[in-house]
């Protein structure tokens, strides 16, 4: 797992692997528990894939997140450049007709027992599940398996020995200094090409792209580099800024729709400061609660009611970034009611969009 990952001049030199049931953090109220072992409650993960083009059922065949973005690029009737590490997984039917858009959603931080354990509080992705293709084997192979990490690898369909990837931030030898890759929602050291920048190339810019995380290092991977790529344009970028509680972009390579510009988090605490006994009053603070996955999904939505998707013969794609379950566990952990309620929403939030 530290061999796929390995990239000289970014990997740390000392790697360490916590033993089973244990984990490192850090001095952080807001993340109290943490995930990045090689135990299987790190690495199995939910995968599954859902639409008319697609061979339901239950899958027993090894997949990792590597494999993501080379099917979803066959399904466009393209391939991965030869960086990907990924296989087309075998869940396309013979002779479908091409989707008029693909929507990738990313549950940042949904353990996959969390589908067996709470799956009466989330009836909508129970029902997804079951007419879906379930891969039972899906898991992480990297380490270690954070979101910048995660995000990248989906996106690219490679290992972060390729795509570059190799944490949330690495050491500037040169400045002497942190650097945390994604910041302000730069492209620039994710070092393969994306599924959106493959599509963006193949239609020519012709397609409508839509990306949308509630932290940097998630939403930019899924977006690409935008008009960053040589002769790219600006796909449609959404993150969140928890300085300001607002959405944010990059307008050097993405785009920031007008109807999010004076969308706000601090909204959602108008009629309460506090979420089940807890402080929530803060841009921060709010994502650890069930309160935000409404604000993402509204975000959501509103592109999509907003922008041209499936109007003309070239497949549109939405990526997206469903981070609530990955902060809410960082500060509460996974068998807590707080996560119970948090799933809960969101799955009532995934009802809204679908």
């Amino acid at each position: 797992m530290f061999a796929r990952a390995y990239f000289p001049g970014r990997t740390g030199e000392l790697l360490v692997v916590p033993r089973k049931g244990d984990f490192i953090t850090r001095p952080d109220p807001y993340y109290a528990q943490m995930h990045g072992t090689p135990w299987p409650y790190d690495v199995d993960i939910p995968l599954m894939f859902t639409g008319p083009a697609v061979k339901a059922g239950r899958y027993s065949m090894a997949a990792a997140q590597q494999d993501i973005a080379p099917t979803l690029a066959a399904a466009l009737g393209v391939k991965m450049p030869p960086t990907a590490t990924g296989h087309v997984l075998p869940v396309l039917r013979k002779g479908f007709g091409r989707p008029r858009v693909i929507m990738l959603l990313v549950l940042d931080g949904m353990r996959r027992d969390y589908f067996d354990r709470y799956a009466a509080l989330m009836p909508t992705l129970t029902a997804l599940r079951r007419r879906s293709a379930w891969f039972a084997q899906a898991q992480v192979n990297v380490l270690p398996s954070n979101t910048a990490v995660g995000h990248s690898t989906i996106a690219t369909g490679t290992d972060p020995g390729v795509h570059g990837i190799t944490g949330v931030s690495t050491y500037d030898w040169e400045g002497r200094r942190r650097h945390d890759m994604f910041a302000g929602c730069d492209p620039q050291d994710l070092l393969a090409p994306t599924l959106a920048d493959v599509w963006q190339r193949a239609s020519a810019g012709r397609a409508v792209i839509l990306a949308q995380g509630s932290i940097d290092r998630a939403a930019t991977p899924l977006a690409g580099h935008g008009a960053c790529l040589q002769d790219g344009t600006p796909v449609v970028l959404a993150s969140y800024d928890q300085q300001t509680g607002a959405w944010h972009s990059n307008p050097a390579c993405y785009r920031l729709p007008d109807y999010l510009e004076d969308v706000n988090a601090s909204t959602l605490w108008k009629a309460s400061p506090e979420w089940m006994g807890h402080r929530i009053d803060s841009t921060t603070a709010v994502r650890y609660s069930a309160l935000f996955p409404a604000f993402e999904s509204n975000a959501t939505i509103a592109m999509i009611e907003h922008e041209p998707l499936g109007e003309d013969s070239v497949a549109d794609l939405i990526l997206l970034n469903y981070k609530c379950a990955d902060f809410v566990g960082h500060k509460y952990g996974p068998e807590s009611e707080e996560l119970r309620v948090t799933l809960a929403e969101m799955d009532r939030q995934v009802a809204r969009g679908y």
